[in-house]
């Protein structure tokens, strides 16, 4: 292995984005939310979470809303989020992205 030792370190922050937002896309199988990642990830999200069957069928099952929610046909999903400056950036880029996987994400 490697050691690495330091004396002293600067670090630089940056302020946080105050707004964000959310999308939950559904998929009929795993391969497919695998291959609509590639394409969704050019749009910049500040964070992307691909959820499986398994997960998708436990989430159902402690939630009615979770069960109504996601239907038992999604194979996976991706959870989508952005942030923003404002709640009007966050919402042009949900509508934008929203338009993008209409275009080539098959319904569930």
């Amino acid at each position: 292995g490697t050691l690495g030792l330091f004396a002293g370190a600067t670090l630089h922050t940056l302020p946080l984005p105050q707004h964000r937002g959310a999308m939950l896309i559904l998929f009929d199988t795993l391969e497919t939310a695998a291959r609509a990642v590639t394409k969704l990830v050019d749009e910049d999200p500040a964070a992307c979470d691909l959820l499986d069957r398994r997960l998708l069928s436990l989430a159902r099952e402690v939630s009615t809303e979770y069960a109504r929610l996601v239907p038992v046909a999604a194979e996976a999903a991706l959870i989508l989020e952005w942030s923003g400056w404002s709640a009007r950036e966050v919402l042009l880029r949900l509508d934008r992205y929203q338009r993008l996987v209409r275009e080539f994400v098959p319904r569930c």
